[in-house]
């Protein structure tokens, strides 16, 4: 199965003690080799946007590793991404999170989140799978 990440959902599995402080079905998810791992560029440009203005603290190089040590696919933001946000209803205000939101629907994949307003959309047809 395809899932996408959100940003939340990486920045703790890729912490020390994050695995275990995932929900047992979260992990299981994230550990079956038989899954892809979407990863937006979305979320890097979000954890990039935050570190900067201090609000979070992972270095470009940190980025990289968690890429590779989760085994995670990133996919660009494309055009038909970006369409999706077009009518996609005003429940939450965070861009990247609406960005993401619209990712997830062009992919038709779920979206693996702890974030409780994200459900909202499944009116549009969002598959959240929260953790």
């Amino acid at each position: 199965m395809r899932l996408l990440l959100d940003t939340c959902t990486v920045i703790e599995a890729a912490e020390t003690d994050g695995w275990k402080r995932l929900p047992s079905r979260i992990r299981e998810l994230l550990q079956d080799e038989t899954n892809e791992l979407l990863f937006s560029v979305v979320s890097i440009v979000e954890m990039a946007v935050k570190t900067t203005i201090r609000k979070l603290d992972i270095p470009a190089a940190r980025i990289e590793q968690i890429i590779n040590d989760l085994g995670l696919t990133t996919i660009p933001f494309f055009v038909r991404h970006a369409m999706h946000l077009y009518g996609l209803p005003l429940h939450h205000k965070e861009p990247f999170d609406r960005m993401l939101i619209a990712v997830a629907l062009a992919e038709k994949v779920p979206i693996v989140t702890s974030d409780r307003e994200f459900v909202k959309y499944s009116d549009v047809g969002l598959e959240v799978i929260s953790a």
